[in-house]
């Protein structure tokens, strides 16, 4: 319904989460619930205001030296290729899209034609041809070879 931010506080009331309960291999809130987002945690509230979920987001620098090490590694070793997955779908941020695009934007090494970049749809997501532009924008930007999973649903 509404956002509200406060210095690094993000805090948004009666948020809608999917309407459906689907199996997904990361926690989603279904129905109406209210979020509060600080640098270090993610808070999730049931309309009663009891805290149904907190959790320590993976920072942007953990997965920029991942990603770092990923292509170190494929640079060093000319038997060995590390890539990298990545989950697509209508629940995720746009800070989500913003951080992969920026990520395959401007690899930080040379990736000597190895470490492509798999995108993983999440369950709840619409028909394929619906994320089809999601990942033709996320293809267009990287400097990786980039593919879709079409079978594979997390």
């Amino acid at each position: 319904m509404g956002n509200a931010y406060l210095n690094s506080i993000a805090i948004s009331i009666e948020k809608q989460g999917p309407s459906a309960v689907t199996k997904a291999s990361f926690p989603l809130r279904y129905g109406k619930y209210s979020e509060i987002k600080t640098s270090e945690y993610e808070f999730r509230f049931n309309l009663n205001g009891e805290i149904k979920f907190i959790r320590k987001p993976v920072s942007s620098t953990k997965v920029q030296a991942a990603f770092q090490k990923m292509l170190t590694v494929n640079a060093t070793y000319t038997n060995i290729e590390i890539t990298g997955n990545f989950l697509i779908g209508q629940t995720l941020s746009p800070e989500h899209y913003q951080s992969l695009t920026g990520l395959l934007k401007d690899p930080p090494a040379p990736s000597h034609k190895k470490g492509a970049i798999y995108l993983s749809p999440i369950k709840d997501s619409p028909k394929k041809r619906e994320l089809l532009p999601q990942f033709l924008e996320i293809k267009k930007h990287s400097r990786l070879p980039t593919y879709i999973y079409l079978i594979q649903r997390l």
